[in-house]
Order: structure tokens, then sequence, then C-alpha cells
């Protein structure tokens, strides 16, 4: 019914926003390089 539709875009915009974080998190990550890698 109309809730599916607001659960799966709830959900897609929250695998993005987790998708975008891990990207800037490797980029910090190889920005930053780690000691003992």
């Amino acid at each position: 019914g109309r809730h599916a539709g607001v659960v799966a875009r709830a959900a897609r915009e929250l695998d993005i926003a987790r998708t975008s974080l891990s990207s800037r998190m490797d980029t910090l990550g190889l920005a930053r390089p780690r000691r003992g890698a």
C-alpha cells in the first residue's frame, strides 16, 4: 500500500547516507595514513 513506498524510500535514503559516510571515512583513512599498516 502507501506505507511500502515510504519505507522503501527511507531505506534507500538510509543506504545512500551509509554509503556516502563509509566512502568519506575511506577517504579520511587514505588521506591520513595509519601507523603500523
